[in-house]
């Protein structure tokens, strides 16, 4: 989580979804736009365009956010797992811990594997990256002459 903090992820989100509604609100006001040009003659037509807008501002919200927000989430989330992994060893704890946790957390079980409507990447792939780090994050480890002891033991 400090990963994150320090990365800027709230500040950058903050942003994205800014630019997200302004994109929206754009969108919707040309919409309106081109309906404002029609001429309605019943209540039916009204409905109907009512319909129309309703659907078209559902669509781009979905769009937003399983075509946008998400993955952007999960590649945040890879990013903060390896400088949390790097600022772990760097701070004398051992790197390794980190895929002990993903792998208790995999086999829980009660954890949903759906990534593509998830702001994390799963447990798997999580585990995966953290492993392609190890051997940098070993050598930082190790270079560490004082190790912190949180007074947890096994």
């Amino acid at each position: 989580e400090i990963a994150h903090v320090t990365m800027k992820h709230s500040y950058e989100r903050a942003k994205r979804d800014m630019r997200t509604q302004i994109g929206s609100t754009i969108g919707m006001a040309v919409l309106m736009g081109n309906i404002a040009n029609q001429q309605i003659t019943s209540q039916a037509e009204l409905n109907q365009i009512n319909n129309q807008i309703n659907s078209i501002n559902m669509m781009s919200q979905i769009f937003a956010e399983y075509g946008l927000n998400l993955p952007y989430n999960r590649s945040q989330e890879k990013d903060a797992d390896k400088a949390g992994l790097l600022y772990m060893a760097r701070s004398g704890f051992n790197p390794l811990a980190s895929l002990t946790l993903w792998k208790k957390m995999k086999n829980e079980g009660n954890r949903p594997n759906l990534e593509f409507v998830s702001s994390h990447p799963s447990d798997k792939k999580r585990i995966n990256g953290l492993s392609n780090q190890l051997s940098k994050t070993l050598s930082e480890y190790n270079a560490v002459e004082r190790k912190p002891n949180c007074g947890y033991s096994k």
